[in-house]
């Protein structure tokens, strides 16, 4: 499992992941991939020590839609 942690917010989730370069590339391709059918969303991705921490949100009903489309 690429995912340590999920934690649900009002608007969506955040994710963290080890934080290597593979993992920067992979997290990358997948905002690139999603923005391109779901341009509701708003990524914010943070690189620390070890970890990255990425936070997918949006509009109401975009948690919902991540639960049910995206495979996170």
């Amino acid at each position: 499992e690429q995912i340590q942690t999920r934690q649900e917010r009002k608007n969506g989730y955040s994710y963290k992941f080890v934080g290597s370069d593979e993992m920067l590339d992979m997290i990358n391709d997948f905002i690139k991939s999603e923005r391109r059918c779901c341009d509701f969303f708003t990524f914010r991705v943070t690189v620390e020590e070890k970890n990255v921490r990425m936070d997918i949100t949006g509009p109401e009903g975009a948690k919902e839609f991540l639960e049910a489309e995206v495979d996170l």
